[in-house]
C-alpha cells in the first residue's frame, strides 16, 4: 500500500480502530480523482515525449537530407533502409536505388551496365573486390563513374550489424591532381616528391630522370642520401623535424648525378601531402653554372675594383641625375685630399670650393650633353691637396640599352709633370745657351790666340821700342781678360777643365770665411755653421771657392747699407722623386746654403738668373757671368743649384754636391811618373790645324824658339807627312778639326806609322777625357787655346822631354 494512502486510510477509522463508511467513501473518490490527475499528467508527459522525439527525427532527417556528402544506411542483410539526397545525386544514372534492395544487387547492375569504367573488361573481380570492401570496410577507397565524378567512399559497420556508408565527391581535387600532375611531369624544372619517414622519393618527373641519369625506377628505389653529400644529413634530418613549426623554404644542395658529378641545386620545396602521407614537394634548379657565373663575376668585379685601386690615376664615376660620387678610387681620395666617405653620395658642390665646383660641372655637362669624351686640362683648388694642375677625360658610361646611366672621370695630376717640364725647358735653355756660350768661346779663344802670339811674336821684335812695348801691353792685356772672359764662358758650359779632389767641405768654407769678410766689407756679417759630421765631396776645390765668392759678392750688391751673410753645410739623402727634379742621382748628398738679408731678387727674373750676360744690376755694374760660372760647375761636377728669394727679405742659395765615394781620391797628370829623355834641341814638329791664322802664328813662334817647322790643314795631309821620310819629332794638333779625323784620332793613327812619336794637343775647349779615348787622354799633354809664347815654349819643352807616360 502506498504510505501516503495508508495514513490517509488511518485517518478514517473511529477509536475503536473500525472504519468509518463515511469518510472511506471521501477517502476513495479522493483516490479516484487523484489517479486521474496522475494518469492525465503522464499521458501529457509522454505527448510531450513523443513530439519531441518527432521534432529531433525531423531534425535528424533534415540534417542527413543537407549533409553535403552523401550517406546511405544498411541493414545487417546488406539491404538499402535509407540514403539521403546528396547520395542521389551522385549515383544519379549510376545506380537504381530501392528500399530493401541489395547493396550488391544494385552495384551489380551498375557493373553490368559499365556505370563503372574501371571495371569494365574485370566485372567479376571487380565486383568482388567492391562486396568485399563494403562486407568489410578497412580503408577509403576512390571510384571513378560512368559521368566522370570522382567519388572517396567511406565504410563502417554499425552496432546492429548494418552498415553506413559516406560519398564524398572528389572530382574537383582530380581534377587539381591531374593538372598538377601535369605541371608536375611536364616542368622543365626537376621536380621530386619525397617521403618524410622513410626518406625515399615517392614521384620524379621527366625533368629530373634526364637531369640527373637515373631512369624513374632507380629514382624510386632511392633515398635522399643517395643524392646529397655526408655533410648535408643532418640539415636532411632537421627537415622532418621542423615540419611541427612549418619551416621549409629554399636552400642550395649539393647533389650527385648518376655518373658522379656533383652539381649545386636551389631546392625550393613545400610540405606536402602525398597519398595520405607526410612528404616534400620540390623544385630543383641546377645552378652549378649560375654559381660559376657568378663567382667569376665576382673575380672579375674584385680584380677589376683591385685594378681601379691599385692604379695610381684617379678615377671617379658620378650619376647622371644629380651628378653626385658614385665611385672614388684610393688615388682619387689622394688627389682630393678627402676620404672617400666623405665625397661619395655627394656632388660637387657640396665637394669642392665655388670656383672650382662651377669649372668641374661646366666640363661634366658638356660631357653629358654632347655625349663625347671631353678632354680639358685645368687648375683646380683641391679640399685638402692644394692646387693642383690637372688633365682629365670625361666619358659618359651607356647601360644595355644604350642609356647614359653614369659618367667616368679619368684626372691625371699634371702638377709636377708640368714644372718638370718647365724645368726642363729651363734645363734645355740653359743647354742650349751654354752650347753658344762654349761654341763662342771655342771661336774667341782661336782669334785671341792670333792677337796673343802675335803679340808676343811683335814684342820680340821691337824691344828697342819701349813706347810701343807699351801700346802692345796694353792690347796684350785687353786680349788676356778677354781669354779671362771665355773661361767664364766655358765655366757656364761645364766645358772647364775640373782638378777634383775629395776634401772636407767645412775646411773649405773655414778657411775662405776671412777672405769673404774682408771682399765684402766691415758692414756685412759673414756668419758659418758647418755640421760637424759633414760628409766629404769630390770636386774641385777651387772653382768651388770661386763659385762662394761669386755668390758672395752678388749678396754684397744685393745689401748697400749692410746685412748678415749666412753659409751652413748639412747631410742630406735625395731619394728618386727629388732626383729626378733636381736632375741629380739619388743617394747621399752634401747641401751648401748661402744665404743674405738684402733685397732679393725679383720675381719675374729669379728663373733667368743663371743665365750668361743676364743681370739686374745696372749697366756697368757686372758682366752677368758670375752665377752662371757657379750654374755650370755645379752641374759639371754633378750636382744641382736652386735659389729661392722673396723681396725685401733675402736670397738663398743652395748648392748640392754628391757624396764623395770612401777613401776616394782624385788621380791627375801631376801624380803620374815621368820619365825623362835626353833633348837634341834639332827637333821638328809637325803643326796641324784648320785655322790657316792659327797654324801660321803657331808656326812662326815655333821657329823662333829654334824648332824646324813642318804645317798640315787637316789630319789627312799630317798623315800624309807622317809616313813619308821626314823627320818629325812632334805632332802639335788642334783636337777640334772638321773632316772624318778630330785631334785624337790623328794622334791614334799616327803612332801606328811611328811609335815613338810624341804628341800635344791644343784646343780652344778644355777636352776632358771621354772612355772611348781615355787612354790617348792620359798619355798626350795639352795646352788651351789662347796661350802665351812663354806657355807654349815650356809645353813643347815638356811634351819633347819625355817618353811615353808610363803611369806608376
Amino acid at each position: 500500500m502506498h504510505p501516503l494512502f495508508a495514513r490517509q486510510l488511518a485517518k478514517c477509522t473511529d477509536a475503536s480502530g473500525q472504519l468509518d463508511a463515511a469518510a472511506l467513501g471521501t477517502l476513495v473518490s479522493a483516490a479516484y480523482s487523484e489517479a486521474d490527475r496522475d494518469r492525465e499528467r503522464t499521458n501529457r508527459s509522454m505527448s510531450l515525449m513523443i513530439e519531441e522525439v518527432e521534432k529531433a527525427r525531423v531534425r535528424l532527417l533534415d540534417a542527413f537530407e543537407v549533409m553535403p556528402e552523401g550517406l546511405a544506411l544498411f541493414d545487417a542483410d546488406n539491404r538499402y533502409v535509407l540514403w539521403n539526397r546528396r547520395y542521389a545525386e551522385l549515383h544519379a544514372g549510376i545506380l537504381d536505388l530501392a528500399i530493401g534492395k541489395r547493396f550488391e544487387d544494385v552495384v551489380g547492375e551498375a557493373v553490368a551496365k559499365g556505370r563503372y569504367p574501371e571495371a569494365i573488361g574485370r566485372e567479376k573481380d571487380w565486383l568482388e573486390s567492391r562486396i568485399h570492401s563494403h562486407a568489410q570496410p578497412e580503408a577509403s577507397r576512390e571510384y571513378r563513374l560512368a559521368n566522370d565524378r570522382w567519388l572517396r567512399v567511406d565504410e563502417r559497420r554499425t552496432s546492429d550489424g548494418g552498415s553506413i556508408g559516406v560519398r564524398i565527391d572528389i572530382t574537383e581535387l582530380k581534377r587539381r591532381e591531374e593538372s598538377f600532375r601535369l605541371l608536375f611531369d611536364a616542368n622543365p624544372i626537376p621536380m621530386w616528391i619525397w617521403d618524410h619517414e622513410t626518406y625515399r622519393y615517392l614521384a620524379v618527373n621527366d625533368a629530373a630522370v634526364a637531369h640527373y641519369g637515373y631512369s624513374r625506377e632507380q629514382f624510386l628505389q632511392l633515398t635522399l642520401f643517395d643524392l646529397h653529400l655526408p655533410e648535408d644529413f643532418d640539415a636532411l634530418r632537421q627537415i622532418t623535424r621542423d615540419r611541427q613549426a612549418g619551416q621549409h623554404g629554399h636552400r642550395n644542395w649539393s647533389h650527385i648525378k648518376a655518373d658522379g658529378t656533383v652539381i649545386t641545386s636551389t631546392a625550393y620545396a613545400k610540405f606536402w601531402k602525398y597519398q595520405g602521407r607526410d612528404a616534400s614537394l620540390v623544385a630543383a634548379v641546377d645552378c652549378t653554372e649560375r654559381l660559376k657565373a657568378e663567382n667569376d663575376l665576382k673575380l672579375t668585379r674584385e680584380f677589376l675594383n683591385t685594378i681601379i685601386e691599385s692604379v695610381p690615376t684617379p678615377i671617379i664615376v658620378k650619376d647622371v641625375n644629380e651628378l653626385r660620387y658614385r665611385l672614388i678610387n684610393k688615388a682619387a681620395e689622394r688627389y682630393f685630399g678627402l676620404e672617400r666617405c666623405a665625397m661619395l653620395g655627394k656632388t660637387t658642390v657640396e665637394t669642392l670650393p665655388p670656383e672650382s665646383a662651377r669649372l668641374v660641372n661646366s666640363l661634366d655637362k658638356k660631357a653629358l650633353e654632347t655625349e663625347a669624351p671631353v678632354a680639358d686640362e685645368h687648375t683646380i683648388l683641391t679640399p685638402g691637396s692644394g692646387t693642383k694642375q690637372a688633365s682629365t677625360i670625361r666619358l659618359p658610361i651607356r647601360d644595355e640599352n644604350g642609356t647614359i646611366k653614369h659618367l667616368l672621370v679619368v684626372i691625371e695630376d699634371v702638377t709636377q709633370k708640368r714644372t718638370f717640364e718647365l724645368q726642363l725647358q729651363q734645363a734645355q735653355k740653359m743647354e742650349a745657351v751654354g752650347n753658344l756660350s762654349g761654341g763662342i768661346a771655342h771661336d774667341f779663344n782661336n782669334l785671341l790666340t792670333i792677337i796673343i802670339g802675335n803679340m808676343d811674336l811683335l814684342r820680340g821684335e821691337l824691344e828697342g821700342s819701349p813706347e810701343i812695348l807699351k801700346t802692345l801691353d796694353k792690347v796684350l792685356d785687353a786680349s788676356l781678360r778677354g781669354a779671362t772672359l771665355t773661361q767664364q764662358l766655358l765655366a757656364f758650359s761645364r766645358r772647364q777643365p775640373l782638378t777634383t779632389s775629395s776634401f772636407d767641405v767645412g775646411v773649405l768654407i773655414e778657411n775662405i770665411s776671412t777672405l769673404m769678410s774682408r771682399t765684402l766689407g766691415e758692414n756685412i756679417v759673414v756668419q758659418t755653421k758647418c755640421a760637424p759630421d759633414i760628409w766629404p765631396i769630390e770636386a774641385d776645390a777651387h772653382q768651388l771657392e770661386s763659385a762662394i765668392l761669386n755668390i758672395a759678392i752678388n749678396a754684397r750688391d744685393a745689401m748697400p747699407d749692410g746685412g748678415k751673410l749666412s753659409i751652413l753645410t748639412r747631410n742630406t739623402h735625395i731619394d728618386a722623386s727629388q732626383a729626378s727634379s733636381m736632375e741629380l742621382d739619388a743617394g747621399d748628398h752634401v747641401a751648401i746654403e748661402i744665404s743674405d738679408t738684402g733685397s732679393g731678387i725679383p720675381e719675374e727674373a729669379i728663373n733667368r738668373v743663371f743665365e750668361p750676360f743676364f743681370t739686374t744690376k745696372s749697366a756697368g755694374k757686372g758682366t752677368g757671368l758670375g752665377l752662371s760660372m757657379v750654374y755650370g760647375f755645379v752641374k759639371q761636377s754633378r750636382g744641382h743649384v736652386a735659389v729661392e728669394s722673396k723681396s725685401g727679405v733675402g736670397t738663398t742659395f743652395t748648392l748640392y754636391f754628391p757624396r764623395a765615394a770612401v777613401n776616394s781620391t782624385a788621380q791627375t797628370p801631376s801624380q803620374q811618373f815621368v820619365k825623362p829623355v835626353t833633348r837634341s834641341y834639332q827637333e821638328t814638329i809637325l803643326v796641324v790645324d784648320d785655322n790657316v791664322q792659327v797654324r801660321t802664328t803657331a808656326a812662326a813662334q815655333l821657329k823662333r824658339f829654334g824648332y824646324r817647322v813642318l804645317v798640315a790643314d787637316d789630319a789627312k795631309a799630317a798623315l800624309k807627312l807622317l809616313g813619308s821620310n821626314e823627320q818629325i819629332d812632334l805632332l802639335f794638333t788642334d783636337i777640334v778639326m772638321p773632316g772624318d779625323l778630330n785631334g785624337k784620332q790623328l794622334a791614334s793613327e799616327a803612332r801606328k806609322l811611328r811609335p815613338h812619336l810624341k804628341v800635344l794637343f791644343t784646343s780652344g775647349y778644355p777636352i776632358v777625357a771621354d772612355e772611348e779615348n781615355a787612354d790617348t787622354a792620359l798619355e798626350f799633354a795639352l795646352i788651351s787655346k789662347p796661350y802665351r809664347q812663354r806657355d807654349l815654349a815650356r809645353a813643347i819643352n815638356s811634351a819633347l822631354s819625355v817618353t811615353r807616360l808610363e803611369v806608376a
